[in-house]
């Protein structure tokens, strides 16, 4: 940020028609409002970068659980005539489950 010297204040005091001291106190002040604007922009892109790495770290976790769904599928097959309950209630669920999440979008 720039540093003004004791002499550029004075001539922009003496130009604008305000004491050096009130000039200074402002300049001061209004430096203050902009690093605290500056920190607390700092604070949020790091609350957002955090929350889109929580995202992605969801997403990588979904992918791999539909994945697991769709191979599960796969190895368990169409249940027909003779196919234990709980196999073809495990179908039954995993194909809601995954309807489900594709009509979600």
């Amino acid at each position: 940020m720039h540093e003004f010297t004791g002499e550029q204040l004075h001539y922009h005091a003496a130009k604008a028609s305000f004491p050096a001291n009130v000039l200074a106190a402002e300049l001061l002040a209004l430096r203050k409002q902009l690093e605290a604007a500056h920190d607390f922009n700092a604070e949020l892109n790091e609350q957002v970068d955090g929350m889109i790495d929580d995202c992605d770290t969801i997403q990588a976790k979904y992918d791999r659980l539909r994945e697991a769904c769709l191979r599960s599928l796969s190895e368990l097959g169409v249940p027909g005539p003779g196919y234990p309950a709980p196999v073809a209630n495990a179908v039954d669920i995993l194909n809601a489950a995954l309807a489900e999440e594709e009509s979600d979008g």
